[in-house]
């Protein structure tokens, strides 16, 4: 499953900078999709040329970026309800 978490066009609007997230079981299995998907960068480029041919001169080169941020904030949230857990057993 791939979630859009941010997108950034360049000033000149010839590039797409398009963060994703992935999920997947484990980090090696997010990067294999990761790589997959940018393989698919000419497919997604064509779709995007179909949808704004007539809103746009050229179509933007799309740029993928593995965003991990939701992995980081679960970490986080995690290693902060072991924190609490422990402060909670050192009061009891």
């Amino acid at each position: 499953m791939v979630t859009v978490t941010r997108t950034q066009v360049s000033r000149d609007l010839s590039i797409a900078y398009v963060h994703v997230s992935l999920m997947g079981a484990t980090k090696e299995q997010r990067q294999m999709a990761f790589a997959r998907l940018r393989q698919r960068v000419p497919q997604v480029r064509g779709a995007l040329g179909r949808r704004i041919r007539h809103q746009m001169r050229a179509v933007p080169e799309v740029r993928f970026f593995l965003d991990e941020s939701l992995d980081y904030a679960s970490r986080m949230d995690s290693l902060i309800a072991a924190i609490r857990a422990e402060r909670a057993q050192r009061e009891a």
